[in-house]
């Protein structure tokens, strides 16, 4: 999941700085604490025994100023424990347990240890493209055999978005909302209001070629001898009117793949996009008003398509 986002400012009141057995500086309140790393400040926040904050920041970034008027409920008073090794800190409440690596990556489990999500250190970073005012950041993470739901609302159809791409971004008919929920039973929400991409594609499908039809050509799409007509001719002529344009797609194993299409076409936004593989619909949308990226999925022999 990659987003640029707006870092949320949190007010910690630290009462003590801890002798730490981890291999980085922690700093403990009464509802977090705030791992000082070399070039990343992680603050963990325990809201109660199931709401857990976690804000990644460089600490060479200042925190946004502006007012928070999502994320507005206060931490409550619960019991927490904190364990340290040279390598991680575990954080236990009654319900989860939160896990920080040392070099960073974040693991959730259940009370009774039972897998949740974890980050991946290749997906999760922060990179700073303008000192101070601009982030682009990636946050990866491994899950389960679980479905995926939430995001908003979309024409798609698509209700289970486990690793089906979408762009997370706001038209007439969208609703983009940065919350998703497992069948697992936990819930993530991103406290981001920038445009955020979701299951980013790992390749792309360029649509090369595009038929057209030659007005020159002896090949005469009207009917010879009021009998026959031309109708490749006709087909390529159609073709080119509706903008209609071919690949070729060669999957290398059974299984589902999901796809993400990009037609702007300068903002367009009303016609129609449809996206057939052997003839069934991948994407259809036929609305009035038109997002400038489709998502949708499809199950697939090994077979060239």
């Amino acid at each position: 999941m990659t987003k640029n986002i707006c870092f949320l400012s949190i007010t910690l009141l630290f009462l003590a700085s801890c002798n730490s057995k981890y291999k980085y500086n922690i700093e403990k309140s009464e509802h977090g604490l705030t791992i000082q790393q070399d070039s990343l400040n992680i603050n963990v926040e325990i809201i109660d025994d199931a709401i857990i904050h976690v804000n990644k920041i460089l600490n060479t970034s200042t925190p946004s100023t502006i007012p928070d008027y999502v994320t507005v409920l206060e931490p409550q008073s619960v019991e927490w424990e904190l364990k340290e090794t040279s390598d991680r800190i575990t954080i236990s409440t009654k319900l989860v347990k939160l896990f920080v690596n040392s070099d960073g990556v974040i693991t959730f489990e259940t009370k009774d240890g039972k897998g949740l999500l974890a980050e991946t250190n290749e997906r999760t970073f922060i990179n700073s493209e303008e000192e101070g005012k601009q982030h682009n950041v990636s946050q990866g993470f491994q899950v389960g055999d679980e479905g995926l739901y939430g995001l908003g609302q979309f024409q798609s159809g698509i209700m289970n978005w486990k690793n089906v791409p979408i762009r997370l971004q706001q038209y007439n008919q969208e609703i983009a909302i940065p919350f998703l929920v497992s069948t697992k039973g936990y819930g993530i929400y991103w406290h981001n209001y920038s445009l955020t991409d979701f299951n980013n594609p790992e390749n792309e499908i360029v649509f090369d070629s595009k038929a057209e039809v030659n007005n020159n050509s002896e090949d005469a799409i009207a009917p010879v001898d009021g009998e026959k007509e031309n109708v490749a001719a006709y087909a390529a002529k159609e073709a080119a009117e509706k903008n209609i344009r071919e690949t070729t797609f060669t999957p290398t194993k059974t299984g589902e793949y999901t796809f993400l299409a990009l037609s702007d076409n300068n903002g367009r936004m009303r016609g129609n996009i449809n996206v057939s593989i052997d003839g069934d619909s991948v994407i259809n949308y036929s609305t009035i008003w038109m997002p400038r990226r489709y998502s949708g999925k499809k199950i697939r022999s090994w077979q060239g398509i």
